[in-house]
């Protein structure tokens, strides 16, 4: 039988060894409560004092000021004189918390945290109240732990569709409105033959209209966050190729309008918004922006790793130009955005056997696109009959405020039968033509901020929720 008294002995014998950690004044305490944490930094504090690594004349460090977020109203449209109840379509990069880093919002403060950025973020959203909501850059925890239970206890239904990044997108819809009839999840690195591995997903919805059983009408809804590297405008065309012809089949499908809403990563000036919207074809340097696009950047990407975010790599390909980058650069303008400048590849590169397989490819991308109905961007065509002084190249001036970009990246666009012949973009559009087609008219839209607005440093900050801001447009004629 074990000899317990003999253990006992030898068990306070090293008791006895052993120094009383928890008494010792120069050790700190191992056990973690919020008491103890105050506790030790209190005394880390007095350590320092006395050691003179704090200078207690300093003054305190000023506390942030919590400005209440700007809200911006809807402003109806010159020459709508009844009184509308239309739908409202929202659009609104988030900013995942996920990609979020110091470095790359160096001057947010604690507006960056979570803790402050949710209240307002939901603040936000539920003010507008949008019928029908389409969000990007939306963590999957956040949408389980906030958004969700949130728009669940307001009323709304939602789909939520991500790659293997930690966030994606989401749409949401009134329950008291519409009935979901079809939903299409879209993993573009799983269609024909990326150019990388890019992690970016699209969504589409059809949408059936609650009327107390009258003609059935509806809407169908695509949302996506292309893929964002600049150099990268071949892929972003190609994804956004993916997404249009599938929103197509489901308009086909159900006879209902259809509309796109999110961030295309592109500007009114790239190939990608000109295929959406012109019927004419891309000039010479859209094509060889396009054509000098066609390969990976895996070298100077991280794919969907996460532990490198993308937007460090934003930071990192912009300000640092690759060895390997011989064919696309980067250059600042004076407007603090950056621009893709194209070196144009020799005649002999043009004609290599290597590279034909890809000019083919591109000639399909084009042709696919340019025999697709075109769209109209609701923002483009009405925005500057509320606020013209706003206006750059048709569209708001700015949709994305960020340290190293600024600039329009989100749009609303309503697509357009095969055989319409509408007006191309830079000319006015009094809305006669759509709806007289379509019966459908833009009533109102939400007012965007000017660029005095956001302040001197990049967003989010305590007036502004992310580095987006949102867009809504009211339409009437579809219910």
């Amino acid at each position: 039988m074990e000899d317990r008294s003999e253990n006992k002995v030898i068990e306070n014998k090293k008791q006895d060894q052993e120094p009383n950690k928890e008494h010792s004044p120069d050790v700190l305490p191992k056990k973690r409560t919020r008491v103890n944490k105050r506790e030790r930094k209190e005394i880390k504090k007095q350590q320092n004092i006395k050691e003179g690594k704090i200078d207690q004349n300093k003054p305190p460090k000023p506390q942030e000021i919590q400005y209440d977020p700007i809200l911006k109203e809807m402003i109806t449209l010159p020459n709508i004189k009844e009184e509308t109840n239309g739908i409202t379509i929202m659009t609104y990069n988030l900013l995942a918390q996920s990609l979020c880093k110091r470095e790359l919002f160096p001057n947010c403060g604690n507006a960056l945290k979570w803790k402050n950025r949710r209240p307002r973020l939901i603040k936000e959203i539920f003010h507008h109240s949008p019928d029908i909501g389409c969000f990007q850059e939306m963590d999957d925890i956040n949408y389980n732990d906030t958004f969700k239970p949130k728009f669940d206890e307001s009323g709304y239904d939602t789909l939520f569709f991500k790659g293997d990044k930690r966030h994606g997108c989401c749409i949401a819809w009134k329950k008291s409105k519409f009935i979901k009839i079809k939903e299409l999840t879209l993993d573009f690195d799983k269609f024909g033959v990326p150019t990388m591995k890019t992690n970016c997903i699209g969504i589409i919805i059809a949408l059936n209209i609650l009327n107390d059983g009258k003609e059935n009408k509806g809407i169908v809804i695509g949302t996506t966050h292309l893929y964002w590297r600049p150099q990268s405008m071949y892929e972003r065309t190609r994804q956004c190729l993916i997404l249009y012809q599938n929103l197509l089949k489901l308009k086909k499908e159900f006879k209902f309008p259809a509309f796109l809403a999110g961030d295309f990563n592109s500007t009114p000036k790239d190939p990608i918004y000109h295929l959406m919207v012109n019927k004419s074809s891309l000039n010479e340097q859209q094509i060889s922006i396009l054509q000098n696009s066609m390969r990976s950047f895996e070298k100077e990407s991280n794919g969907g790793n996460d532990t490198i975010s993308e937007k460090e790599e934003i930071l990192s390909s912009m300000i640092t130009p690759k060895d390997n980058d011989d064919e696309i650069t980067i250059e600042q303008s004076s407007s603090k955005s950056f621009n893709v400048i194209v070196k144009p590849q020799s005649s002999q590169n043009l004609s290599s056997p290597l590279l034909k397989p890809q000019l083919e490819s591109l000639s399909d991308l084009l042709s696919n696109f340019e025999n697709l109905p075109k769209c109209l961007s609701l923002y483009g065509q009405n925005y500057h009959l509320i606020d013209s002084e706003n206006i750059e190249h048709s569209e708001p001036k700015i949709t994305n405020y960020g340290i190293y970009f600024k600039g329009t990246l989100d749009y609303i666009f309503f697509v357009l039968d095969q055989n319409d012949d509408h007006v191309q973009i830079g000319k006015d559009d009094d809305q006669s033509k759509i709806k007289k087609n379509y019966n459908i008219k833009v009533t109102k839209l939400l007012k965007l901020p000017r660029e005095e607005e956001f302040g001197s440093s990049s967003l989010p900050n305590y007036k502004f929720n992310s580095d987006h801001v949102c867009l809504m447009v009211e339409v009437v004629g579809i219910e």
